[in-house]
C-alpha cells in the first residue's frame, strides 16, 4: 500500500512567500509489530568499547635476534673455452690457439683492435697515470689541535658474568686483527661456571669472533709472536703458559706447561724476547721467579731467575716487564708490587751481576713499564698517583714525572712514532696525553661511559694511529689519533734526548748538595739526643735531692711537678730518636731558614738561651716526623701526605737549592751556605753534646 497526499495550487500562487505556523502533529501511518515474527529476530548484545587518541603500547622489551655474518669465498678458474677442449691439457689449447689463428676474421679483428689500443697506449706514454701530485707538500701538523676519534668497540661476548680485560695484543702485520683476553676479578667469585674463554677479533667484522681460545684458567696475559704472527701466547691465572696458533682449528692451546714446573701465582706478563728461532718468550709472576720458555718445549723453562732486592735480600713480586733489544738482547726492567723498578741480566752469573740497585719511587705497585723507542736509556713507569720517567743508572729519583693526578694510574705507553708522547691511562676511565718535550697535558679524552669504569690496559699499534684501550667492564675501545699525535716533528728525537740529558744532569748536580744537606741533619739529629739525655740525667739527680731534703708531702708534691717538667718531656721526646732514619727521602724534606723541616732545629737553638728552653721547642719540632723511614706501599700511609703536598714540598726545596747556589757564586770566599748558614749550631748546644 502506498500512502501519499497530493497538494493542489494555483499557477498564480506561485512565488509568493512561505508563511509557516504551529500546528499539532497528527499520526499518518501506524504499523504494529507482530508477534509471530518477534520469534524469528534476536536483540544484539550491547559492547562498550573505548577509544582512546593513542595507541596502546606493550609492557615488554623485545630486541631483535642478532645477525652473525660468516665470510665466503667463491672460486673462479678459467672458462669460455669449448666442450671438447679440456683447460689442464697444454696439448687441447694449443690445437684450439693454431685453429683461431687460421681463421679468416682473426685478422681482421686483431687490426681492428689494435687500432684502438694503440690510441689508449699513446696517451700513458703523454700522461703518468702513476704520478704523484703534491709531494713537495709538507703540511704543519703542529697548529692542528690533538683530538682522538673513536672507531669501534668489542664488548665481551660472555657479558652475563661481569669480566675485566686483562691484555690486548695487535696482530704484528694485519693492523685490523687484534687479540683480547678476560679474567674475572676479584678471583673468588669465580664458578665452575665461569666462562674462561678469550678471543681474537677482526675489527671489520666485528659479529663473530676470529678464534676462540680456551685455556685451562682464566687468562691474564697474551702476545702475538712478532716472528710468527700466527702464534699466540699467554699466561694464565694458575700459572701455566699456554700457546695457539691461529691456522690450527682447535680452540684449546697446542700446548702447556706442566703444573710442578710453571708459576706458583698467576702470571703477571709474558713477552717475547730476541731468539735465533723467534720461539723464546719470558713470563714473571708475583711468586717472584722470571721464567724463560721455549715454545718448541714448554715441558720446562729454559731458564728461571728470582727477583730479589738487593739491599735488604727480600723477595719481590714482578707485576710488570719490558725487554728492548736495542739496549741488550739479555738485559730487561721488572716493575714490582713493592714499588720498586729492577734491572736485570739474564747472563750474568752472579746474583749481584743479574740484578742492579733499585729505582725507588712508587709507593704502589707497579702496572706498566716501558722504554723510550727513541733512546732506550729512558723509560715510562705508572704506579700509585702517578707516572715517572727514569734514566738507567739514576736510581734514587725520577727526572720527571708527568702526571698527578686523583685517581690511580693504572697504565702508560710510549707512542712508537712520537718519541715525546706517553699515553697515560686512569682508573676513572680517561687517557691523558702527555708531551715530555713541553712538560704539559695536551690532551685528555674520557674512553669510558661512566667513572667508575678504569682502564686496565693500554696498547699502541706500531704505526702510532691507533689505540686500544681495555676496561674493567670487559670492553675494549679503538680510538684513531689525528695527524699531530702520530707523525713526528723534525729533529724531535734529537731534541727528546738532549732534553732528558740535561735533567739527568740536573739530578747529577742536585745530588752533592742533598747529601750534604742529609748529613748536617742527622748530625743536628744526634748532637740534639746527646743533649735530650743529659737533661733528663741532670733533671732526674736534682728532683732525687730535693725529695730526700723535704717531707712526704713535699716529695709527693715535688714528684708530681717533677712529672710534668721539661725533664719527663724530654724523656718522652727520646724515645722518638730511637727510630731516627739514617736516610730520609728527599721529597720530605725541606730546607727552611731555621733548618730542615721535621729536625730539631728552631731559632731558639742558635740564641743564648737555656739548653733546656732549646731542646723543648726543638723537641716539639721534631715531633712533626714518624719514627721510621718507610718505603714502599706503608709509606703513603706513614707520612700522611698527599700529591699536593709533595709536589709542594718538592717546589720549595728546589726554590731554595737554586737560592743557596746562586749565594755560592756571588760570594766565592765565604763559606757554603748549605754547610752553615742554615745549619748554624749555637755554643750551648756544641758544649752540651
Amino acid at each position: 500500500m502506498n500512502v501519499f497526499f497530493q497538494y493542489f495550487r494555483k499557477r498564480k500562487e506561485f512565488g509568493r512567500p512561505c508563511h509557516f505556523s504551529e500546528s499539532g502533529p497528527f499520526l499518518l501511518f501506524e504499523s504494529k509489530p507482530d508477534p509471530k515474527k518477534k520469534a524469528k529476530y534476536q536483540t544484539p548484545p550491547t559492547i562498550d568499547v573505548g577509544v582512546q587518541c593513542q595507541p596502546d603500547l606493550s609492557e615488554h622489551d623485545v630486541n631483535t635476534e642478532r645477525s652473525i655474518l660468516v665470510h665466503t669465498g667463491m672460486n673462479h678458474v678459467e672458462g669460455g673455452w669449448p666442450k671438447d677442449i679440456d683447460p689442464n691439457e697444454l696439448d687441447h689449447i694449443a690445437m684450439f690457439r693454431r685453429k683461431v689463428e687460421r681463421d679468416e676474421s682473426y685478422t681482421g679483428q686483431i687490426l681492428s683492435k689494435s687500432r684502438e689500443m694503440s690510441k689508449f697506449l699513446a696517451q700513458n706514454v703523454s700522461l703518468d697515470i702513476y704520478q704523484r701530485y703534491f709531494s713537495d707538500y709538507t703540511s704543519d701538523y703542529t697548529a692542528e689541535t690533538p683530538r682522538m676519534q673513536a672507531l669501534t668497540s668489542i664488548r665481551d661476548p660472555d657479558s652475563k658474568i661481569s669480566r675485566w680485560v686483562s691484555g690486548t695484543s695487535w696482530h704484528p702485520d694485519e693492523p685490523n686483527i687484534v687479540a683480547v683476553s678476560y679474567e674475572s676479578l676479584p678471583m673468588q667469585t669465580s664458578t665452575p661456571h665461569t666462562p674462561v674463554c678469550s678471543y681474537v677479533w677482526d675489527l671489520q667484522n666485528l659479529s663473530t669472533p676470529l678464534y676462540t681460545m680456551t685455556p685451562a684458567s682464566l687468562l691474564c696475559c697474551l702476545a702475538f709472536n712478532p716472528k710468527d704472527s700466527h702464534v699466540i701466547v699467554g699466561g694464565c691465572y694458575n700459572g701455566l703458559i699456554s700457546f695457539w696458533d691461529l691456522r690450527k682449528k682447535e680452540t684449546t692451546p697446542l700446548e702447556s706447561s706442566p703444573i710442578e714446573r710453571c708459576h706458583h701465582d698467576p702470571v703477571t706478563q709474558v713477552v717475547w724476547v730476541q731468539s735465533k728461532t723467534g720461539t723464546e718468550c719470558v713470563s714473571l709472576s708475583t711468586d717472584s721467579a722470571v721464567m724463560w720458555w721455549d715454545i718448541r718445549k714448554v715441558s720446562e723453562p729454559i731458564d728461571t731467575m728470582e727477583v730479589l732486592n738487593t739491599t735488604d735480600g727480600q723477595k719481590l713480586g714482578p707485576t710488570a716487564v719490558d725487554y728492548d733489544p736495542a739496549f741488550g738482547p739479555s738485559n730487561f726492567l721488572v716493575g714490582t708490587e713493592q714499588g720498586l723498578i729492577v734491572s736485570c741480566n739474564r747472563k750474568a752469573k752472579t746474583t749481584t751481576e743479574r740484578l742492579s740497585h733499585p729505582y725507588i719511587g712508587h709507593i704502589g705497585p707497579v702496572y706498566s713499564i716501558q722504554r723510550n723507542p727513541a733512546d732506550a736509556r729512558f723509560f715510562l713507569s705508572t704506579g700509585d698517583v702517578a707516572a715517572r720517567v727514569w734514566a738507567s743508572g739514576l736510581h734514587h729519583t725520577p727526572i720527571l714525572t708527568p702526571s698527578y693526578d686523583s685517581q690511580f694510574v693504572t697504565c702508560g705507553r710510549w707512542s712508537p712514532t712520537r718519541p715525546s708522547l706517553a699515553m697515560v691511562g686512569t682508573s676513572s676511565g680517561a687517557v691523558g696525553v702527555w708531551d715530555v718535550l713541553a712538560q704539559q697535558k695536551v690532551l685528555t679524552a674520557q674512553i669510558t661511559e661512566s667513572v667508575s669504569f678504569g682502564l686496565v690496559t693500554l696498547e699502541m699499534h706500531s704505526s702510532g694511529r691507533w689505540m686500544a684501550t681495555g676496561t674493567t667492564d670487559g670492553s675494549v675501545y679503538i680510538h684513531e689519533l689525528s695527524d699531530s699525535l702520530c707523525i713526528p716533528k723534525a729533529n724531535e728525537k734529537a731534541e727528546l734526548v738532549e732534553s732528558l740529558e740535561r735533567e739527568v744532569q740536573r739530578e747529577k748536580d742536585i745530588a752533592p748538595k742533598l747529601r750534604e744537606i742529609l748529613a748536617n741533619g742527622e748530625r743536628q739529629a744526634k748532637l740534639f739526643q746527646s743533649s735530650v739525655a743529659f737533661d733528663s740525667a741532670t733533671s732526674a739527680s736534682s728532683s732525687s735531692s730535693s725529695s730526700s731534703s723535704t717531707s712526704s708531702s713535699t716529695s709527693s708534691s715535688s714528684s708530681s711537678s717533677s712529672s710534668s717538667s721539661p725533664g719527663s718531656t724530654s724523656s718522652a721526646s727520646d724515645a722518638l730518636f730511637t727510630g731516627v732514619p739514617a736516610v730520609i727521602p728527599y721529597s720530605n724534606v725541606t730546607p727552611g731558614i731555621e733548618g730542615i723541616s721535621g729536625f730539631p732545629i728552631s731559632s731558639s737553638s742558635s740564641s743564648s738561651s737555656s739548653s733546656s728552653s732549646s731542646s723543648s721547642s726543638s723537641s716539639s719540632s721534631f715531633s712533626q716526623w714518624p719514627s721510621t723511614s718507610v718505603y714502599g706501599p706503608d709509606a703513603f700511609a706513614a707520612y700522611r701526605v698527599n700529591e699536593e703536598e709533595i709536589a709542594a714540598i718538592e717546589k720549595d726545596f728546589f726554590a731554595k737549592m737554586e737560592e743557596a747556589m746562586a749565594e755560592e757564586e756571588e760570594d766565592s770566599d765565604d763559606e757554603s751556605f748549605l754547610s752553615q748558614g742554615d745549619f748554624t749550631i749555637s755554643e750551648d748546644e756544641e758544649r752540651t753534646g
